[in-house]
């Protein structure tokens, strides 16, 4: 009973939403019926994620491939002021 009321409290429609809109209302389609048009639901957040890994993913080899091999091609007195190049002894 407790747990029934603190959900009913935490997902007030007059917090959350603005005035003349309920919950039941985005459940539905916006706009006209048929039109396609789809509210975000919380399962769209998830298509972040493999977004984000394979962003990182290029990053990381960008940086172990690509500028490495950039900083060996680079004379040893430049490569003090390139970001990111190791000392190669």
């Amino acid at each position: 009973m407790a747990a029934a009321a603190l959900r009913a409290w935490f997902w007030n429609e007059r917090f959350w939403l603005p005035h003349n809109v309920t919950w039941a209302d985005l459940a539905g389609e916006p706009g006209p019926p048929g039109s396609g048009l789809q509210y975000p639901r919380a399962g769209h957040v998830l298509s972040a994620f493999p977004l984000a890994l394979g962003i990182f993913a290029v990053r990381l080899l960008f940086e172990r491939g690509l500028s490495s091999l950039r900083c060996v091609s680079l004379p040893a007195t430049h490569r003090a002021d390139s970001v990111g190049c190791r000392d190669a002894n």
